[in-house]
């Protein structure tokens, strides 16, 4: 089901499609912690980096949520926010 939200906060097709590969997962039989890791692992080869993405709402509350369902991908003390797939 896609709410109004998909349509209001994504600010180009980039982030609508890193939203919809996360949906895609579930449709998979994947769980949160797996939808979540699939795309934040990838999300590089959307052309969704933080570079360009890393001050919209949904870059901020997704890589806020992932870090809440796959807390192992932000253990890296190197990197910014501790994020291993930097």
């Amino acid at each position: 089901t896609l709410y109004p939200d998909f349509f209001t906060y994504p600010i180009d097709e980039t982030e609508r499609a890193a939203i919809l590969l996360h949906e895609s997962r579930h449709l998979r039989g994947l769980d949160e912690h797996d939808a979540y890791k699939f795309v934040w692992e990838h999300r590089k080869q959307l052309g969704w980096t933080k570079e360009k993405y890393g001050n919209s709402v949904v870059w901020r509350n997704i890589r806020k949520q992932t870090k809440d369902n796959v807390p192992e991908l932000f253990v890296c003390n190197d990197n910014e926010y501790g994020d291993c797939t930097e």
